[in-house]
């Protein structure tokens, strides 16, 4: 299977860029995952994903104790 690059944006709480990860997956599906995943385990407010010039999604973090 071929995998897919896509990168994700994950900004600050005035949706600044604080840092960029580059990630190789074979579909949006597990790219999405990864995302959430790792937004969940980081200090950042958001997150977007996207597949070369493809908006593919924006997440934001849930504060402790709500969903």
């Amino acid at each position: 299977m071929i995998n897919k690059s896509y990168h994700s944006h994950f900004t600050d709480s005035n949706d600044r860029i604080q840092i960029c990860e580059r990630l190789e997956c074979p579909n949006d599906v597990t790219a999405v995952l990864k995302v959430e995943e790792l937004l969940a385990a980081s200090k950042y407010k958001t997150a977007e994903l996207w597949q070369s010039a493809r908006l593919v999604g924006k997440w934001s973090a849930n504060p402790a104790g709500t969903t």
